[in-house]
């Protein structure tokens, strides 16, 4: 087995935060009312985001291994979560409680070919899996900068 190592890192900058990732950048933040300036998508946002673009990516993928006539794939995904769990309240789960994932496919597919690929996309979509939490190892290691 190969694996293949994806990397990120970002720079606080005035409170906004500089993703910079293989040859791309992007902005993450928060808006005002939660202490920042607005200048980009939110974390949990831009994990959904990573979602919905992770399923269709493999939705394509997977749609060209089965001969499977795929013109487009709209995914629209909505999370829901408590907010005090991130503030403070350790007493609540800081992650989303529901998460409900709509794709629609432009297709002339039957609907059994259309449940064959959506059974295929949900075992192969790495960000999905790692929502499911059954093949993720997590090592987090905090160090004091020099």
């Amino acid at each position: 087995m190969t694996l293949v190592a994806y990397k990120s890192s970002s720079i606080t900058e005035n409170k906004s935060i500089l993703v910079l990732s293989e040859n791309h950048q992007y902005r993450i933040d928060e808006t005002n009312t939660l202490e920042g300036k607005d200048k980009g998508t939110n974390p949990l946002n831009a994990f959904l985001g990573a979602l919905a673009s992770s399923e269709t990516i493999i939705a394509n993928m997977i749609a060209e291994e089965l001969n499977f006539s795929l013109k487009s794939i709209e995914i629209n995904i909505e999370g829901q979560l408590d907010p005090e769990g991130y503030k403070g309240d350790v007493t609540l789960n800081p992650t989303f409680r529901d998460i409900i994932l709509y794709a629609e496919l432009d297709t002339n597919e039957s609907e059994d070919r259309i449940q064959e690929l959506k059974k295929m996309t949900a075992l192969r979509c790495p960000i999905l899996n790692i929502i499911n939490g059954e093949k993720v190892n997590i090592k987090i290691i905090w160090n004091k900068k020099n």
